[in-house]
This record gives C-alpha cells, structure tokens and sequence, in this order.
C-alpha cells in the first residue's frame, strides 16, 4: 500500500474519532447579521459546557465595544451581569468583569489583541467554576463565576463599535464511552496531503443594551441613544498606563475547541469564518454532491466576510459544468484579475457526483485533492495570512466541512 493511502487511512480513522465527540454538541445560531446594540435570548439559558461562538469585524475606527452575558433586561432595578468583555482600542487595553447588586466587581484588565478593521472570532466557555475566553482560536483568559447559578444567565447583549456577523451556541459534549483514552489524547494534527497524478474518475423586537461601561481616559463617550435608559454605576477610571500584568496558570492550549471544527450539512450560501484562521499546512475538506442539472458552483477564501464592498478573494475555485473547465481566480480592491488559470486536463465533476475536496494551504501555493488524489496547485496572488473566511455557494449540497 503506498504511503499516501495509509496516511489518508490515519485521516479518516480520525474524522471517526472527532465526529464521534461532536455527535452530542447540538449547535443553535442565535443571529445572524443583527443590528447594534444587539439583545438576544440565550437559548436554555448557560449551564457548564455550554460555548458562544461569536464572529464579527472591529470598525475601521473603533474607540471599543462591549459583549455581556446578562441575567435579563430588567432596567429598574437592574439586572445582574455574570461576564462583561470590554476592549478600548484607543489604550490598547481589554477589561474584564462583572455587575452584581448594582455593584461592579473588580476589574481585570488585559492587553487588547483585537485590531481595527479586522474580523475576529470569539468563543466563551462556560466551565464548572470560570468562563474560558478565547480569541482567534487562541486562550486569552478566564474569569471566575460571581453568578454562581449559571443558569440564571439567559442574555447576551452587545454594544459599541463593531459589526457583528453570527453568534452561536453549542451545548457541552460528553465523549463517547467506547473511547478509553483520555481526552488530551494527541490526534494526528494534520491529515497527510495526496501526490502523484490524478487517476481518471470512477462515477459513481430589539430590547435595549446594557450602556457601556465607564468611558476610557481622553476616549470620547458613544452617542447617547435616542431615548434615555438608566445606566450602570460607573467603574472606577481607568488608569492612563494600565499594566499588562501576566496571567499565571493559564494553558497555552485551551481545553475547549478552536472553533467549530466540523460543519455538518450547512445551508447556501456559506460564509463563515475560518477558525484560527489561514495558516501554512492548515487543510480544509470540503464533501459535496453535485446537483443534478448543475452549472457551477464556487468556493473562495476570503479576507473578511463584507458584501459591501466585497471582500478580497485569495482564491477562487470555480467548476464550471457548461465549460468543463475548473476556473481559478483572485479578486482584489472588487475586481478580478485579468489572469484566469483554468484546469482543463480532465473535469472530474459529473452531475450527482459526490466528492471529497482537500484545499492544502503552503507557503507559496494552494494544493487541492479531490477524493483522495492531488489535482492541482494555485499559486498565491494574495498573502495567504490575511485569509480569514470562506465562502460557499452554487449547484451543489454540502454535507461537511472539516478544519484541520
């Protein structure tokens, strides 16, 4: 058996394992695209293991923005907040804490890592005795329970200056009997990426948000909203030189996920971002069945997530049927480049067809597989760094996408 078929044996026999731990974790979008200031429901409301998954993009001009987990939206008296998120980009600081009894706790202050104009993803981890917060599939702090009963958590509200494109819950998961080992068990990190030649194919209505906290020094106050609400007792001021202090005793590998790591059966058009981002030797898998009249069908990999003004396209992958050509572009500033590169050796894509696509990120290319053999390679037009969403759409049905 040659190398690639036994790597690709690892492959699978670890999708396996991974679909197993996530067969348990219902996953419920709790809006897409909302308006800011942004009140929801929570689902359920919070209990341990429960995650939020919230993608967005940080205004050009960005002064801060806060995410708060709150106890309802009473406003006389006011309700409770278990966790508040607040980064100011103008001090490059983010403060983290809690409102309870109309009392701020005491505040933790971290440095910001977010940037102006730039997409993130946040994932809030509801352990047993702390939140987990994670930033672009990185730890970046915990924060104790002083709302000891979680389940009295049953809003997330959000203000400030950002954009805000899903937010997403899942509930804990409980591994799978069947697996004895433990779950820091190391899993192959990466599938194996196929080479050698292709062989032919074988057919086959909104509610106020809470005010935000205390204005950062010589930052300007948001503008107040049209009509008045009562606000939170302010926190102290901050300090004009905040120390960073370290963190003590937080993992560098956070024991929650990264992001979602496996999509099953989305609905098109796709568009989310990509968790943790691009990176050299990341794989994306994307298991699709053609239409049975189809035309063509695209996936791109994005530099954001706008609409208006389209995000640049690093590389656009384009099976046309009516051209049997695979069509690969970049989209950059909206226009494409004038250079097309088509694949026309063979079209592998048939109506009804099922397929198993693997995108392979390197340093100065793109490598697609399809169903297990390599394909063809794309080189780089844009930095594959400043990939950070993708994007779906066409004659096809998605039955799975996996992040490696």
């Amino acid at each position: 058996m040659s190398s690639w078929l036994v790597l690709l044996n690892i492959f699978w026999t670890a999708q396996v394992i991974r679909n197993t731990l996530y067969a348990n974790m219902a996953s419920t979008v709790i809006t897409t695209n909302p308006g800011i200031p942004f009140s929801g429901i929570i689902p359920g409301n919070m209990s341990p293991g429960k995650m939020l998954f919230i993608q967005g993009y940080v205004n050009p001009n960005a002064l801060r923005f806060a995410v708060n987990l709150a106890c309802g939206l009473r406003q006389v008296p006011l309700d409770d907040i278990a966790l508040t998120f607040s980064p100011s980009f103008g001090q490059g600081v983010a403060v983290v804490n809690h409102f309870k009894k109309m009392t701020w706790g005491q505040e933790i202050q971290v440095q910001n890592v977010l940037q102006r104009g730039q997409n993130f993803e946040m994932i809030i981890n509801a352990e047993a005795s702390q939140f987990k917060i994670a930033l672009n599939g990185e730890h970046y702090i915990s924060y104790p329970h002083y709302i000891k009963k979680l389940q009295r958590i049953s809003h997330i509200t959000i203000n400030g200056d950002v954009r805000i494109y899903t937010i997403r819950m899942e509930g804990g998961y409980t591994p799978a009997p069947v697996l004895a080992a433990p779950a820091h068990t190391a899993m192959p990190s990466a599938p194996a990426y196929p080479t050698g030649p292709a062989p032919p194919p074988q057919y086959a209505p909104s509610q106020p948000a809470y005010p935000a906290q205390p204005s950062y020094p010589a930052a300007p106050a948001y503008p107040a909203p049209p009509v008045a609400q009562p606000s939170f007792p302010a926190q102290p001021a901050y300090p004009s030189q905040p120390a960073y202090p370290s963190q003590p005793g937080y993992p560098s590998q956070p024991s929650y996920p990264q992001g979602p790591q496996v999509i099953n059966n989305p609905p098109l058009p796709y568009l989310q971002m990509i968790p943790g981002g691009m990176k050299k030797g990341k794989i994306i898998t994307v298991k699709l069945t053609a239409k049975p009249r189809p035309t063509r069908f695209h996936i791109n990999f994005q530099c954001g997530m706008s609409t208006n003004p389209r995000s640049d396209i690093a590389f656009h992958f384009n099976p046309r049927f009516n051209e049997q050509a695979i069509v690969m572009n970049a989209l950059r500033c909206t226009r494409w480049d004038g250079t097309e590169q088509r694949h026309r050796t063979y079209f592998p894509f048939h109506p009804n067809g099922t397929y198993e696509i693997m995108f392979l990120c390197e340093q100065h290319e793109f490598k697609v597989a399809l169903n297990g053999s390599h394909l063809l390679e794309f080189k780089h037009r844009l930095p594959f760094q400043n990939i950070s969403a993708l994007a779906i759409d066409g004659d096809c049905i998605i039955t799975q996408i996996n992040y490696h």
